[in-house]
């Protein structure tokens, strides 16, 4: 599971900055 959890931080650091610009 950790290895899931890691993947799903990485993924949410690369979506997180999109989201960003997008509402921004």
């Amino acid at each position: 599971h950790r290895r899931n959890v890691t993947a799903f931080k990485v993924t949410s650091m690369q979506i997180c900055p999109r989201v960003q610009l997008q509402t921004d």
